[in-house]
This record gives structure tokens, C-alpha cells and sequence, in this order.
């Protein structure tokens, strides 16, 4: 089967609900991030547990609409940027769900060592 997505890993039944997983992953480490507190809240309440229009969630988080929106384009930046390099592999979500940066093979493995 060809793998259609790191996002999903392309699995037939399961791959709702690991995007799912992984969107949410991704969303609470925007807002686990140095000052990306009122991001991941302003994602939260636009797309987890969303207020029936922008104009509410800007209230229920207390902002000012503008302020609201502002944050809204930080931080589909910033999940973009977060899911694109999970989707090319440069870090990957653990299950404890913060992003892991892939090193790669290990520093100190030995190549020539059996």
C-alpha cells in the first residue's frame, strides 16, 4: 500500500481518527510553546471545541476581534509550519505529545563497530 501521509501513516480504518490525533497533538504543542499559550487556545476555540462563530470565540477567549484574528493567523502559521515538518519527518509527535526533533542515527554509534 502506498503511504499516502506521515500525518495519517495511511492506515484504512484508523487514519480519521490518527489525523484527528494528530491535529489535536499538534494544536496542544502550539500552545505548550515559549508564548504560544494564547495560540493554542485561540485554535482550541476555533476548531476543538469551537464557538458558533469567530465574533464568540473572541469573546469567550476576551479579546478583541481583531486581537482574535490576529492570533487566528499566527497560529495557523505556526501549525502549518509544525505539521509540515511532521510531515516530512524533521520531528515527529511522541505519545506524550510534544515534538521530538529526529536526529537521526545516533552521534555516538560507532559505523564500523559489529
Amino acid at each position: 500500500m502506498r503511504r499516502l501521509s506521515a500525518l495519517a501513516d495511511g492506515f484504512e480504518g484508523a487514519s480519521v481518527d490518527r489525523l484527528r490525533g494528530t491535529l489535536l497533538g499538534a494544536i496542544g504543542q502550539v500552545g505548550r510553546e515559549a508564548r504560544g499559550e494564547t495560540l493554542g487556545r485561540v485554535l482550541d476555540r476555533t476548531f476543538v471545541r469551537a464557538a458558533p462563530t469567530q465574533e464568540a470565540a473572541a469573546e469567550v477567549l476576551d479579546l478583541p476581534f481583531s486581537t482574535y484574528r490576529r492570533h487566528l493567523v499566527r497560529a495557523m502559521e505556526r501549525l502549518t509550519d509544525l505539521l509540515w515538518a511532521v510531515e516530512i519527518g524533521e520531528i515527529r509527535l511522541d505519545s506524550r505529545l510534544n515534538a521530538v526533533r529526529d536526529a537521526g542515527p545516533s552521534a555516538d554509534a560507532d559505523p564500523g563497530a559489529d
